[in-house]
């Protein structure tokens, strides 16, 4: 039923980090959240699969793999998760990744606007329903897997406050050179989806960027994708 794929991607640019370094930022995150949100639960990698949990056990596991070591930036310190094997980002942050390109590329799919496919309705539910990461941490390679960041830029946000708008300072982490390995399972043969949608997500997304900052132009790569 799931065809396995190896997937590569190969950064052109850096890529930033988009985690909270501070577990008092994402305690306060999720105090703010309790307030506006009735259904306060979420689910583990991705809203709409695997077993509800509540966002407070979600975030005690985040929290644990952030770094203990504590100072002032932090508050304004985003960066990458890390275990006993180095930096990693979640495979349901690609997976969101690749749904997010299938967002974007779903009208002109429905109004049969790319020559090589045909027309196709709901495009991005259907690439969601067709699309699994099977590993639930990717990680950050260089030579190696990477045990800390390469740099770090400081960057000016204005947020709006209480108080009206206010500006302050934001430290990202980034990685580069840096090379993303996994394996994606692809529902074959159920649905009318094929692997070349999935290479033009991919096609899509390389420009667009993976991760924090993809505005500026970071987190762009080469991929390749080959069955398994």
């Amino acid at each position: 039923m799931w065809d396995p794929y190896r997937l590569t991607m190969e950064f052109t640019t850096p890529l930033c980090g988009g985690v909270p370094q501070s577990a008092d930022l994402i305690t306060n995150w999720v105090e703010q959240r309790k307030a506006t949100d009735a259904d306060f639960t979420r689910r583990l990698n991705d809203e709409d699969e695997g077993e509800l949990r509540s966002l407070g056990e979600i975030v005690k596991d985040t929290i644990a793999d952030l770094p203990q070591e504590e100072n002032p930036i932090d508050r304004l310190h985003v960066g990458f998760l890390k275990d006993q094997s180095g930096l990693y980002v979640r495979g349901g942050s690609l997976r969101a990744h690749l749904k997010s390109c299938a967002q974007a590329l779903g009208p002109g799919m429905r109004e049969g606007l790319f020559p090589e496919h045909t027309k196709i309705s709901n495009f991005a539910a259907k690439i969601k329903d067709s699309l699994y990461i099977r590993e639930e941490k990717i990680y950050l390679m260089g030579l190696t897997i990477k045990d800390k960041a390469d740099g770090y830029r400081d960057a000016t946000i204005s947020v709006m406050t209480a108080r009206g708008p206010r500006t302050c300072f934001k430290r990202i982490d980034w990685c580069f050179p840096v090379i993303l390995t996994c394996t994606l399972l692809f529902l074959n043969g159920l649905s009318s989806i094929k692997i070349e949608h999935i290479r033009s997500c991919l096609e899509y997304g390389c420009v667009q960027g993976f991760n924090q900052d993809r505005s500026l132009q970071y987190g762009r790569y080469i991929w390749k994708l080959e069955a398994c």
